[in-house]
């Protein structure tokens, strides 16, 4: 049986990456039928949550003391030798000096659009890394249509290099309630630039309805929202894993959930909120409605009056509740990764 393995290094820190490292190795771990999988660890690292089907190959920790060499330089080579048919690095920080065959899953361009947005000296990162990946990738997997327009956009990329294989979903887990309270607004993300939080606290403001914040903290929020005192509506209850009770309960039970953001990849709460059959007002950007249109209330980011009267009028809105369910079954694991044995086995031939 051919061997794959997934570069689960990432699978601890916190954030998109790690979640979805963390649910990939779990997906192909529980539904994986074509390869025999391993997931690449630090020695150091929690790896109770990787299913027993997949092997576990723990490399020294220290090579993450070594910035450049460790990474790019050691890692390949003791990737090497274990002879995978393929490599799925989640992300598109692949070793530079890595020569075999890989794939690697693009989730977030946004850093060549709005540099603005992220920390100072990434030039290794945007200028050198994530173009070789793109470049010497097998295949590409782009978590939506509109990461892979931009993919092609910026990096050239012949289309039918790139596969579309979105984020997805634990249904066992996040699944409707019956009678929910639905009287709180839900937030679920960090005070992240894109993430638009002075937008979010002005909608807040003027709903009037309490809004709990998963993620960040009111310190966070009051970093960014300068001309106006960070709204008292908002309850902060700090960063919960995704599988805590308390997460799915707030998405089980909220009015609704709330997404101004400026840009985003996929947003992975507004599936979880549709999961549990919570409404969702989200802004208007190509990258959303290419995804949710028809599933989820779009405002536009110009507009505070139509966040508002879409938010105050979404409980009296009729929602096939039948016809969200099906669509959220698309985004299902056991979905996806049959879709992604497809994509490695095209990746090795």
């Amino acid at each position: 049986m051919r061997k794959v393995a997934i570069d689960a290094r990432l699978a601890q820190t916190l954030g998109g990456i790690g979640r979805y490292t963390r649910d990939l190795v779990k997906g192909v771990g529980t539904f994986g039928k074509k390869f025999k999988y391993y997931a690449i660890v630090y020695d150091n690292q929690e790896t109770s949550w990787i299913p027993k089907s997949i092997t576990t190959i723990p490399l020294n920790y220290s090579i993450k003391k070594l910035p450049f060499i460790g990474k790019h330089l050691i890692y390949p080579k003791q990737l090497s030798a274990f002879g995978f048919d393929l490599v799925h690095f989640p992300h598109t920080n692949a070793p530079l000096f890595f020569s075999n065959k890989f794939i690697a899953t693009v989730h977030d361009l946004s850093i060549y659009s709005h540099p603005e947005w992220f920390a100072s000296r990434q030039w290794l990162s945007t200028k050198l890394v994530t173009p070789r990946n793109i470049e010497k990738a097998s295949r590409l997997i782009a978590v939506s249509e509109d990461v892979k327009r931009i993919i092609i956009k910026l990096f050239g990329v012949y289309q039918s290099k790139i596969d579309v294989v979105s984020n997805g979903v634990d249904l066992d887990l996040f699944k409707p309630v019956k009678n929910p309270s639905r009287d709180y607004l839900l937030f679920v993300g960090s005070n992240a630039p894109y993430k638009n939080i002075k937008l979010l606290n002005k909608i807040v403001k003027r709903v009037g309805m309490r809004c709990v914040v998963v993620g960040a903290t009111k310190e966070d929020f009051a970093k960014v929202i300068d001309e106006e005192k960070v709204a008292s509506e908002f309850e902060f209850v700090g960063r919960l894993d995704y599988q805590d009770p308390k997460l799915v309960k707030l998405y089980q039970n909220a009015y609704c959930l709330l997404q101004p953001s400026l840009y985003e990849s996929f947003a992975l709460p507004i599936l979880e909120a549709l999961s549990c059959n919570t409404p969702v007002v989200a802004s208007n950007i190509p990258s959303l409605t290419s995804i949710y249109s028809g599933y989820v209330t779009f405002a536009s980011l110009e507009n505070i009056d139509d966040w508002v009267n879409k938010v105050q009028s979404i409980k009296n809105l009729v929602t096939n509740w039948e016809k969200v369910n099906e669509f959220v079954k698309r985004f299902s694991w056991e979905n996806l990764v049959s879709r992604l044995e497809g994509v490695y086995e095209k990746s090795m031939s």
